[in-house]
């Protein structure tokens, strides 16, 4: 069923297929995956596909995958086996897909800012954040579109706990250099906007 979602070219189509077969964690990641591949740059191609999956409902779907996904991880223990890869596949996929739509909301699509911030986006990505901090590829890959989200809905993100997520991130251990900076360029953003004190 995976591979199917590898030849979808239709981002309606891919939608259905996510509604459909989502329940399989390495069927959501290929869908996610799949819709990245088919926008994989700002060309107006790209930007139409992006656009057509939003219509779709994409977005909703995508957020309802990796929230889905996110239960069923907390379950399955974190030995090394092929359902907790794919199911840590789905959040990272999810992620970039999520990234990519926060680009398309940031280029002043409003269809797509409205469903990011209705189907609580930012949720799903402190999600991510909080169940795999001890990946560091993966908080990396969620702080930056987390820090997207933040430009786009400020308030949305303070709610889905952004704050205690970046607090979090940058007091860990394994804190990269780049995660450092992804976590004070959004904390900074939130502060100019009055979204955030300095107490929390």
């Amino acid at each position: 069923m995976a591979l199917v979602a590898g030849t979808l070219t239709d981002p309606a189509r891919l939608v259905a297929y996510m509604q459909e077969k989502g329940s399989s964690a390495s069927v959501a990641a290929a869908c996610c995956s799949r819709m990245v591949a088919l926008a994989p740059d700002p060309s107006l191609e790209s930007i139409a596909h992006l656009k057509a999956f939003v219509e779709a409902g994409g977005v909703q779907e995508g957020v309802r995958l990796m929230k889905e996904h996110a239960q069923r991880g907390s379950s399955v223990g974190q030995a090394l086996s092929t359902e907790v890869l794919a199911l840590a596949d789905v959040q990272e996929q999810g992620c970039v897909l999520l990234m990519n739509l926060a680009g398309l909301a940031l280029s002043g699509d409003d269809p797509c800012a409205s469903a990011l911030h209705d189907q609580k986006a930012a949720v799903a990505v402190v999600g991510t954040m909080n169940q795999y901090s001890e990946k560091l590829e993966l908080v990396e890959g969620a702080m930056a579109v987390l820090m997207q989200l933040a430009t786009l809905d400020v308030p949305g993100c303070m709610e889905a706990g952004l704050a205690e997520a970046v607090v979090r991130s940058m007091h860990s251990c394994q804190a990269s250099g780049w995660l450092h900076f992804l976590c004070a360029r959004t904390l900074s953003w939130c502060l100019s906007t009055g979204g955030v004190s300095v107490t929390e």
